[in-house]
């Protein structure tokens, strides 16, 4: 257990430096308190939902706003979970990517 306590601090230290260093923010809280704000506030539903390449196997989902196109990217362990992306406009289009138009 304390093995366990201990990588979380390490991850939230590593999560803090690498935000002022990157210049945005990752914000972490209880999975279901993530998903109720996404789900209520937000009213975003979950789009794409994938197994990510990490130690632990944690899950990755963008959840989206249909009507007004704000999106959130998620990454997710068990009972904890990282906002990683919020963001507008989201486009589902695959006319983007087959034009190859630049990000």
């Amino acid at each position: 257990m304390k093995h366990y306590l201990l990588a979380i601090c390490l991850f939230l230290t590593t999560s803090v430096l690498a935000e002022e260093q990157r210049g945005f923010a990752v914000s972490c809280d209880s999975t279901e308190k993530i998903m109720t704000i996404l789900k209520e506030q937000f009213k975003e539903i979950p789009i794409a939902v994938g197994i990510s390449h990490d130690s632990v196997n944690s899950i990755t989902s963008i959840w989206l706003n249909p009507e007004t196109g704000s999106f959130t990217i998620v990454q997710s362990h068990k009972e904890m979970s990282c906002v990683l992306v919020t963001g507008q406009d989201f486009d589902l289009s695959t006319d983007i990517a087959r034009q190859g138009t630049p990000i």
